[in-house]
């Protein structure tokens, strides 16, 4: 049976990047679920129209949108590790993008040794429009 794994993306503030990271996120067929958790923003309209958004762009079974109050990333992260029973978590930058079926194949190494406790990659940065 394969594990289960989730990635929690926090941001402050909706960003096209945000929608540029899911996506290449959804690309990995492993991850069961992504959380956006939204902190640092008291304007309750933004967190309204921001929830909306996610909503209407991303598949309601694979993403959810979380809001706490400002505390930063890594109360974002330990409040969705509150909930989980995933085996596997990543801890996702709203910048960042990540090759098909990258996910899937640090889980798959992950998962063949069972002394591996945590695994991650390189991160490259490249212009938005070096990406297509």
């Amino acid at each position: 049976m394969l594990s289960k794994a989730i990635a929690v993306i926090p941001f402050l503030a909706y960003q096209e990047s945000i929608e540029t990271c899911v996506l290449s996120l959804l690309n990995n067929k492993r991850l069961s679920m992504i959380y956006l958790v939204q902190n640092g923003i008291n304007d309750l309209k933004k967190v309204e129209e921001t929830k909306r958004t996610i909503q209407n762009i991303f598949p309601k079974e694979k993403t959810t949108y979380l809001y706490i109050e400002r505390k930063g990333s890594s109360a974002a992260i330990n409040y969705v590790l509150g909930f989980t029973d995933a085996d596997y978590l990543l801890f996702a930058s709203s910048h960042s993008y990540y090759e098909e079926g990258y996910i899937d194949a640090l889980l798959e190494e992950a998962e063949k040794d069972s002394l591996i406790g945590a695994i991650g990659g390189r991160t490259v940065c490249l212009p938005h429009e070096d990406r297509k």
